[in-house]
C-alpha cells in the first residue's frame, strides 16, 4: 500500500431526495507517485483505477469494518467500473477523492467515487461492489451493513453514457 493521507470521514451536506438528513461521505488524500506517470507525463489511466481502488479498499476494509459491520472486512468484488475523465491527474499533487454510496441492492452497492487535485475534479467513478460469502458466491448484505451504507447514501450523478442514443 502507498504512503499517504489518513481517512477523514466527514459530513458533507448531500441532497438525498425526500430525506433532510446529510449523507456521510468519506474523504481521502492518496499520493501521486513519479512511477505512476506515462510517458507523456500523465498519470496512467490504469493507475487511476488503482489509485481509487486503494481508497475504496481503505474505507471498506478499514473504517467500514470496524464503524459499520465486520462483514465489510470479508472479500468484496468489484462487477462492474465505470470512470469518467474530466482532466489528467497531475504528479505531485495529492489527490483528495470523495466517496460515498450511489446506490445500495440485495447483494451489491455502489460506490461513488469524485477524485479532485487543488479543488479541482480530475475524475469521477462508479463501481458496483459485491460481496462474497464463506463458499465465495455473492451474499445479501445484511441490515448492519445496508444501514452503515445508507448513511452514505447520495444520488448518483448521471454518466455520459445515459443520455440521448444517437
Amino acid at each position: 500500500m502507498r504512503n499517504s493521507g489518513a481517512v477523514t470521514p466527514g459530513i458533507t451536506p448531500v441532497e438525498r431526495g425526500d430525506q433532510h438528513q446529510p449523507a456521510e461521505q468519506v474523504v481521502m488524500d492518496i499520493d501521486v507517485r513519479w512511477s505512476d506517470l506515462d510517458t507523456l507525463s500523465h498519470v496512467n489511466h490504469a493507475v487511476v483505477v488503482d489509485l481509487l481502488g486503494e481508497c475504496r479498499l481503505r474505507w471498506m476494509k478499514g473504517v467500514a469494518s470496524v464503524d459499520g459491520s465486520p462483514g465489510f472486512a470479508d472479500p468484496l468484488v468489484v462487477a462492474a467500473l465505470e470512470l469518467d475523465f474530466a482532466r489528467p491527474v497531475r504528479h505531485g499533487l495529492p489527490l483528495r477523492v470523495t466517496l460515498g454510496i450511489g446506490r445500495i441492492g440485495v447483494r451489491s452497492f455502489t460506490v461513488t467515487h469524485d477524485a479532485a487535485q487543488e479543488g479541482t475534479h480530475r475524475v469521477g467513478a462508479r463501481a458496483v461492489v459485491v460481496p462474497l460469502g464463506p463458499d465465495g458466491r455473492p451474499r445479501a448484505l445484511d441490515d448492519a451493513e445496508r444501514d452503515y451504507l445508507s448513511r452514505h447514501l447520495c444520488p448518483l450523478p448521471p454518466t455520459p453514457t445515459e443520455g440521448p442514443r444517437r
